[in-house]
């Protein structure tokens, strides 16, 4: 008699595989069941009507170290630090001895060459027989040289003179009467007589940086305050800017002149600048706690199928709650680290959990 064992060996076959299975599970759990869980967020609408909160120093309007144009002995002074003085103003005199000595010299020599050229020429007006235009023309090209050098010692004279180029003030001092002073011309460790600074308008320079430039131009307007003068509060347009980026600081350079006829600011104040109409409307954002930061550069960690990529970002505008990305461009779609990036890096396997 022929017995059908399958039936028999069906049940026992199953449960064997069933044990198998739930063996297999137990070694090797999923990567997912490991994986830390991130908050995360899409890039949401934003708009941003916010002023760009900037620093500054006050700079004079001009400012100038002024040089003796030739050498000599300082004889005397006219100014001092804190002068007021006028364009033009005498700051100070020279003495150089042996300028005078040649202009006394070339002076005697001068008034010889000119006689003999004079007679010369009378004569050979008069009676050509008794002379020759190549002595007439000698004598003129010699008497017009050494004038030419009296001209230039002359002038060298001058220069012992040292005036104000611009009305301000004094701020620095460098010398004493009776110092050998060298000339600003020649000597390449000349040491100048003054500084002089131009402080009646005072400009505030701000270097602004590389990711708001595009949004400052001689049309924005500026609040200037300064922390060491609770007083003084400015309103002003931007009256230049660099247009250009500095290739080491990545910043340009803005200015902002203000008018300072009562000399309360001075030279070298720290400003507090805020430039105003700096906005954008519904532009894609991220929370500001989604950006990361190192050794100067912004990221962001942007989940996709559960692995993390670190993305180096260009941020924009910023206010309390979000912060505008220039680069790269995001979509509604990405899905961005909120909280929790300190527990990821680039590649890893994370779970995530909407914020």
């Amino acid at each position: 008699m022929r017995i059908n064992r399958a039936p028999l060996f069906l049940p026992v076959l199953l449960i064997l595989l069933s044990a198998c299975e739930e063996t297999n599970q137990e070694k090797t759990p999923t990567a997912s069941a490991n994986a830390p869980t991130v908050l995360v967020s899409h890039p949401q609408p934003h708009s941003f009507n916010t002023a760009l909160q900037l620093t500054g120093t006050a700079r004079p309007n001009q400012t100038v170290k002024l040089y003796a144009m030739t050498s000599g002995f300082l004889q005397t002074l006219h100014g001092d630090i804190g002068d007021f003085v006028q364009q033009g103003q005498t700051l100070a005199v020279l003495d150089n001895p042996e300028l005078h000595s040649s202009k006394a010299r070339l002076g005697a020599e001068l008034q010889g060459k000119k006689s003999i050229y004079t007679r010369l020429n009378d004569i050979y007006q008069k009676t050509p027989q008794l002379t020759t235009i190549t002595d007439v023309e000698k004598a003129r090209a010699e008497y017009q040289s050494l004038k030419a050098q009296l001209d230039g010692v002359l002038s060298q004279i001058g220069f012992l003179t040292v005036k104000a180029p611009f009305a301000g003030v004094i701020t620095r001092r460098y010398a004493d009467r009776g110092a050998l002073i060298q000339s600003g011309m020649s000597a390449t460790d000349a040491q100048p007589l003054f500084e002089l600074q131009d402080l009646r308008t005072i400009r505030v320079q701000v270097d602004v940086p590389e990711t708001n430039v595009a949004l400052i131009d001689k049309q924005s307007q500026a609040d200037i305050s300064f922390p060491e003068l609770p007083e003084a509060h400015y309103a002003a347009a931007i009256s230049r800017l660099a247009y250009g980026l500095n290739e080491t600081t990545k910043t340009m350079k803005v200015e902002i002149d203000l008018p300072n006829p009562e000399l309360k600011l001075r030279s070298g104040l720290y400003a507090k600048v805020e430039v105003q109409n700096s906005q954008r409307k519904t532009v894609l954002a991220v929370p500001n706690e989604a950006i990361g930061n190192i050794k100067g550069q912004a990221f962001i960690y942007v989940v996709n199928n559960g692995i993390v990529k670190k993305v180096a970002v260009t941020t924009g505008l910023r206010d309390e709650h979000a912060t505008e990305l220039l680069k790269p461009s995001l979509k509604a779609t990405d899905t961005i680290i909120v909280k929790g990036k300190e527990l990821v890096s680039d590649g890893a396997s994370v779970q995530v959990e909407a914020l």
